[in-house]
């Protein structure tokens, strides 16, 4: 039996791509294409920062129970109990129950700071979720640029071929010396090369995506669109951000915190009841009132504290509000003008790249030109071609600043 040795492993080599870019299943299942919607929704929903930020608003929630206890103290029950020695040993017997009391509606105002608590943490969750769905938009658009970069190099691969094949065509036919072919053979070489490497890339590029948005492996986040699209972009209108949300009501949160802390200026009573037996069989029930006498501390710390805070909310506000001013100037310029760098290429040098190939390859095959002309013209249009894709990655990440500073990542 004869083997059949291949001088290129053409077979392996698709086989490798296929596996690294094409879609696989998953446990069975055939994972499910993540678009530009999907990613939003996944990134809102699945992220596992947003699913860790969403704990502290479980956490504010306890405190909230805690804070709609009747009282911070529980009842005190005393009792005593003890013989009498004389003529006749008897037992006396004493037992006083104290009801916790707060004046100046402590537990009204101790409820309101925990709900507004749970309003900054729910804020805060929503500030998360953007910068989750910024960061996963990056790293999707960064994989189309991925799979986008595979396809140019089999495209550089397919071209090689057919340059080969032309190269032996004209070998036989005495036209041209071994060089030639030998040349050729070594950019087929290099074009399967650049296929393997970019189909690393999308590797690398679906595992960062996947990690981003809490996805069982680089399997389940096979990417699916056009990185030129730049409709989700066009025609932005600004909101108010979450980031803005979340640092107003940090503000409430901590202006409820003065409040409460204002409450321990008034004293707290408990409701006294004593029952004693003494000897004889006597009955004794008395009833009174505690007082506590805040003279010493009556928050003078805490709302100190709080107001400190309140300030410094403030300013935290100011200066996000001041710095989103600019980050929306810029981000608008850097946008236009990634876009005219798309569109310059688009319109003056993709054409003119296409042509070229043309004219070198009929050149080529009328024995007008020598092979290492058409190898430069074509390693110049690969070089556009990389350059145009990596314009659109560029504009469609400046697209996501856009609308990340406009707060419209939706």
């Amino acid at each position: 039996m004869s083997i059949v040795r291949l001088k290129r492993p053409w077979a392996a080599l698709l086989f490798t791509v296929s596996v690294l870019v094409t879609e696989r299943p998953a446990f069975g299942e055939e994972p499910a294409n993540l678009t530009r919607e999907r990613v939003i929704g996944l990134a809102r929903s699945s992220s596992p920062s947003v699913r860790v930020a969403r704990t502290a608003v479980d956490e504010e929630r306890a405190d909230l129970i805690g804070a709609r206890i009747f009282a911070r103290d529980n009842p005190v029950l005393e009792a005593v109990a003890g013989p009498r020695w004389g003529d006749e040993t008897s037992i006396d017997l004493e037992a006083t129950l104290a009801i916790p009391i707060e004046l100046g509606g402590k537990r009204r105002k101790r409820i309101a700071a925990a709900q507004a608590a749970i309003e900054r943490a729910s804020a805060e969750v929503a500030a998360g979720e953007q910068e989750a769905i910024s960061r996963a938009l990056r790293a999707y658009y960064a994989a189309l640029h991925a799979q986008e970069r595979v396809r140019l190099a089999e495209e550089r691969k397919r071209l090689a071929d057919q340059l080969l094949d032309a190269a032996r065509s004209r070998l036989e036919a005495g036209d041209i010396a071994e060089l030639e072919v030998n040349l050729a053979a070594t950019e087929v070489a290099r074009a399967e090369s650049e296929v393997l490497a970019e189909a690393a890339d999308v590797e690398r590029a679906r595992g960062e995506l996947a990690i981003i948005l809490g996805l069982d492996g680089p399997d389940a986040a096979v990417v699916v669109g056009a990185l030129g699209e730049r409709g989700a972009f066009d025609a932005l209108q600004p909101s108010e951000r979450a980031d803005v949300t979340a640092a107003r009501v940090a503000i409430d949160e901590e202006q409820a915190a003065v409040v409460s802390a204002d409450a321990a200026r008034f004293p707290d009573f408990n409701v006294r009841v004593t029952y004693s037996r003494e000897d004889g069989g006597t009955d004794i029930v008395l009833a009174g009132l505690a007082f506590t006498l805040p003279l010493f501390d009556r928050g003078q710390g805490e709302r100190a504290a709080a107001r400190a805070r309140v300030r410094r909310a403030e300013l935290a506000l100011e200066l996000t509000e001041d710095a989103i001013a600019t980050e929306v100037e810029v981000a608008t310029r850097a946008y236009r003008t990634s876009v005219a760098s798309v569109m310059k290429l688009e319109e003056d040098a993709l054409p003119l790249v296409q042509r070229n190939e043309q004219l070198s390859v009929t050149a080529y095959q009328s024995g007008k030109a020598d092979i290492g002309t058409v190898i430069l013209v074509r390693r110049e249009a690969l070089e556009t071609r990389h350059e145009y894709l990596k314009r659109q990655l560029e504009a469609a990440l400046a697209g996501v600043e856009l609308s990340r500073a406009l707060g419209v990542l939706r």
